[in-house]
């Protein structure tokens, strides 16, 4: 499993956010590999109450990158990070209240700190 702890926030001004991806031992229907991925939420005060805001197995990224690189870590994160404002309010209606609270509060700011770290334009 390949982890990436990332920091938008000043030091106690935030959370911290590690991002969590391996090989899911899965393909999609084109016979692309599966990422299995797990996001996390914490403070630096309080390690030992991470919350999972986000997990799954179904994550494919574009045969062109490398699928544990900058590109690929970005696009999940840009797929994480999506708000109602970018799809429609509908596709967070399973969401819970972190999800929402992340969504709502630190999306945008992730979102940055892993594009400007990896190098990858938004």
């Amino acid at each position: 499993m390949n982890s990436w702890t990332f920091k938008p926030y000043p030091p106690k001004r935030g959370p911290v956010f590690i991002l969590r991806m391996g090989d899911a031992d899965l393909a999609d229907h084109y016979g692309r590999p599966r990422l299995c991925y797990e996001l996390l939420q914490l403070y630096t005060d309080k390690p030992d109450e991470a919350i999972v805001l986000f997990s799954g197995d179904d994550f494919v990224p574009s045969p062109l990158i490398d699928q544990f690189g900058p590109e690929s870590v970005a696009a999940l994160i840009d797929f994480l990070c999506l708000t109602p404002e970018d799809i429609g309010a509908h596709h967070f209606e399973d969401y819970d209240a972190e999800q929402m609270n992340f969504v709502r509060k630190h999306a945008e700011f992730l979102q940055f700190d892993v594009h400007c770290r990896m190098g990858v334009e938004l």
